[in-house]
């Protein structure tokens, strides 16, 4: 029922396969808030409803379950992460909590006692984190390992972190042996999300470091506005290969002084159909086996050769200003992607969820 529940509250029964225990509003017309959420059971849902006022993380999530669902919820004023999977020990581990999802959650205004709090950490496998608006972090939006992760339609912006540390819209990292890395990131999809406004000198899109990480998808993103560098794929000079990183039909505008996409160490994948104007364009660092082809550049370059079929020319975005990446009608990046050589299959669908015919454009939108 409505009312305000000054409560921590521990879910330790399980549903079943098909039948979850769901906590939820009783109506729309009656708004419910309760402090905190302790996930120790498996089939289980908070749904529509506040969770606020917690003095460490809003949502915890034990590790070892499956089916959790944290969907349609306020999370706010949290001390420390927004919501948390707990990490199950060092890795490589096994008991990662699996097949669960966050979505259409608002995470903000976190991290009041805690300088290192993210909106969201993860160690889950088959995860989908999808259409979440998350601000407002003095760290990281999320920090992630697992495998099979698919993030997508989610809004991460307005990041600044006021302590001095690095801050990112998402991060992950092996080889530290630090008590909080996990299992690296492999599998993942990461679609048709907005990063954008991610301010200050050390500010990046993503931050990949260390051994283990493969098989990654970025496709048909918006970076815009980040401070240092859009997307930063392994640290120069550590050795450690990245495989299979594949960066493709993303709008990246003004998306880091340093860089917009850098590969490092010996990486391996495909920069391809990307728009890309303004920031550090594309840096490769020498030994990686990357294919860059038929992007669009535009006040900005690159430090290799570049790829036969790149394009230097302005994009003719309809109003960057008003943060709108559609393409005017005399875009020349209008049906001059990639048409199934690199990208197999062609990509499916824009960042809009537009379909994709043949001879597709360059960036985020068709």
């Amino acid at each position: 029922m409505a009312g305000n529940y000054n409560e921590d509250v521990k879910l330790a029964v399980s549903g079943s396969e098909g039948n979850p225990i769901v906590f939820k509003d009783n109506s729309a017309s009656e708004p419910v808030s309760v402090r905190s959420f302790e996930i120790a059971a498996s089939h289980v849902a908070a749904e529509h409803l506040t969770i606020t006022g917690a003095a460490g993380s809003c949502v915890t999530i034990a590790p070892g379950l499956t089916d959790v669902a944290i969907k349609n919820d306020q999370i706010n004023h949290c001390g420390s992460d927004g919501i948390h999977f707990t990490r199950p020990g060092n890795p490589p581990s096994t008991n990662y909590t699996t097949n669960s999802q966050i979505a259409d959650d608002t995470i903000t205004n976190i991290g009041l006692t805690d300088n290192e709090a993210n909106d969201i950490t993860i160690y889950a496998n088959y995860l989908t984190v999808q259409a979440n608006d998350m601000t407002g972090t003095p760290n990281d939006a999320m920090d992630a390992w697992g495998d099979h992760l698919t993030i997508r339609q989610n809004n991460i912006h307005d990041i600044s972190n006021p302590y001095g540390n690095h801050n990112d819209a998402f991060q992950t990292w092996t080889g530290l042996n630090d008590g909080a890395e996990g299992n690296p990131v492999t599998n993942l999809l990461f679609e048709q999300n907005r990063i954008a406004n991610v301010t200050g000198s050390n500010a990046h899109g993503f931050m990949l470091e260390g051994p283990g990480h493969h098989d990654w998808t970025v496709r048909d993103n918006i970076f815009e506005n980040i401070g240092s560098i859009g997307m930063v794929l392994g640290i120069t000079g550590t050795g450690n290969s990245q495989q299979n990183l594949d960066v493709y039909n993303n709008t990246f505008y003004k998306a880091g002084s340093g860089d917009d996409i850098e590969y490092n160490s010996t990486d391996t994948g495909i920069c391809a159909d990307n728009i890309i104007q303004g920031g550090g364009g594309i840096y490769i660092t020498h030994g990686t086996t990357v294919t860059e082809d038929y992007n669009l550049l535009y006040e900005t370059t690159t430090n290799t050769t570049p790829g036969p079929h790149d394009i230097t020319a302005n994009p003719q975005f309809a109003n960057p200003t008003t943060h709108d990446y559609h393409l005017q009608p005399t875009s020349p990046a209008i049906g001059t992607a990639d048409n199934g050589t690199l990208i197999q299959p062609i990509n499916p669908y824009d960042y809009a969820s537009n379909p994709t015919t043949n001879h597709p454009n360059r960036g985020a939108y068709q």
